[in-house]
């Protein structure tokens, strides 16, 4: 990821998802498991808790990589990438769905802002994540 890339990310993140604003965080949440499980039915034996936590734990996660993109949390990458493996049972394969659902999301609920420079931003950060997590 270059700089601007790493600032866009930062400044839509921001100006979509207020810190602070959980009703957004649950539609978020909501829209996005909802695509990933429309994308892969079985992911849905995986969420079997409370699915508000659960956006929550998402827009938690995704807000700490996007404020440390600059400097990621290699080793907290990599430990939430084990975790995926051992406690869910993710595969490699599995992170092109979450991706996938993830960019619908940002798109669906951001309209005309959501440019072909932001996705290809959004893109190379899911890419740099997943690409952390996936060896652990």
């Amino acid at each position: 990821m270059n700089a601007t890339q790493i600032q866009l990310v930062q400044n839509s993140f921001a100006q979509l998802i207020p810190s602070g604003e959980a009703s957004f965080e649950t539609f978020f949440g909501e829209i996005f498991y909802q695509r990933l499980f429309d994308l892969q039915p079985h992911f849905k034996q995986m969420f079997q808790g409370d699915m508000v936590k659960q956006s929550q734990k998402l827009l938690d996660m995704l807000r700490s990589i996007v404020q440390n993109l600059e400097r990621p949390d290699v080793q907290g990458i990599e430990e939430l990438g084990a975790k995926h493996k051992t406690e869910y049972k993710v595969k490699n394969t599995d992170y092109n769905a979450v991706g996938e659902a993830l960019i619908w999301t940002l798109e669906a609920t951001m309209g005309e802002d959501f440019t072909p420079e932001l996705r290809e931003a959004w893109i190379a950060a899911y890419r740099l994540l997943a690409q952390t997590m996936k060896p652990a």
